[in-house]
C-alpha cells in the first residue's frame, strides 16, 4: 500500500494529469446500463 501513496504523490507532484488531459468517458447510460462499445469510442473521438 505504501507504494500506492508513493506513485500517488508522483503523479501530484509532476502534473502529469495536466499535461495529457485525459478525457473522462461514462461508460454506462442513464439507465445505467452499458453503453455499446461503438457509443463509447464515439465519444471517446469527440473529447
Amino acid at each position: 500500500m505504501h507504494e500506492f501513496y508513493r506513485q500517488m504523490y508522483r503523479v501530484e507532484a509532476t502534473n502529469v494529469i495536466d499535461a495529457i488531459k485525459p478525457a473522462v468517458v461514462g461508460p454506462f447510460d442513464a439507465r445505467r446500463k452499458s453503453k455499446p462499445t461503438m457509443k463509447l469510442l464515439e465519444e471517446v473521438r469527440k473529447a
